[in-house]
């Protein structure tokens, strides 16, 4: 195995904590060897659990942790390359084939990143907060 495929490849791992919304650790076992990885979730980026829009940073990474629970902390990831930071960005399938980055766009609970760092706006927090609020009155 070359050193680079860590950042290319599609097989399941262990999930062993959520970071926030967008970012997760994970045990990949490459058979000859297990890495524990950071993963960010492609196409995405969800409000961080600090600063203004804590609280909004801090129910979505609530959920995508319930979401990985209900699939008993095994995921599915397709790597496809790392960013500045180090992390493995990747497609995340959940146990039902879910592709996470694809629910939290659908379900307003991110915003689609441009792989630069965009802040979070005022409307961008009004429109995921609105849709939470109505997700708690159900």
């Amino acid at each position: 195995m070359n050193i680079l495929d860590i950042y290319n490849y599609k097989n399941y791992a262990e999930v062993l904590k959520v970071v926030d919304g967008d970012t997760i650790w994970v045990l990949t076992d490459f058979g000859v060897c297990k890495i524990k990885q950071k993963l960010r979730l492609n196409r995405i980026d969800t409000p961080e659990k600090f600063g203004k829009y804590k609280e909004i940073g801090l129910a979505i990474t609530s959920h995508v942790k319930d979401l990985i629970n209900n699939s008993c902390n095994k995921i599915f990831v397709h790597a496809i390359g790392s960013d500045l930071y180090g992390r493995v960005i990747s497609e995340i399938f959940l146990h039902d084939n879910t592709n996470l980055s694809d629910y939290l766009l659908n379900n307003k609970l991110c915003k689609p990143c441009s792989g630069k760092r965009d802040e979070w706006t005022n409307e961008d927090y009004k429109i995921t907060n609105d849709y939470i609020n109505s997700l708690c009155k159900k």
